[in-house]
């Protein structure tokens, strides 16, 4: 989750399947790589299963969660995923930036 001018941050997330944030949506972008785990996830109106490995990228105001599999965990029983979030600013700064991204970052 993003603070007050924030145009970006980090989250490293370990814990148990169970203990997942349930449905909801944020104002910006969010890029998830899940390290250890598997499961079910839900995004806007489509649910698919994900595995370790995959890598998600959740825009706006989307409706999204995430049921993680209480046998897939780390030797503690954790589920590990790294979370960055960032604004529409964030991403117009680097089109600006990498101009080799223009193409893909809409104004």
């Amino acid at each position: 989750m993003l603070l007050e001018k924030q145009s970006f941050s980090y989250d490293y997330v370990r814990l148990s399947p169970t203990e997942q944030i349930g449905l909801h949506r944020q104002s910006s972008w969010e890029l998830t790589l899940i390290v250890i785990g598997s499961g079910i996830k839900l995004i806007g109106d489509t649910t698919e299963p994900f595995q370790s490995g995959e890598v998600v990228i959740i825009p706006p105001e989307i409706p999204h969660c995430w049921y993680f599999n209480g046998n897939n965990t780390d030797t503690e029983g954790k589920i590990v995923n790294i979370t960055l979030s960032f604004t529409n600013e964030f991403l117009d700064h680097c089109s600006l930036n990498f101009p080799e991204l223009h193409q893909y970052i809409e104004n």
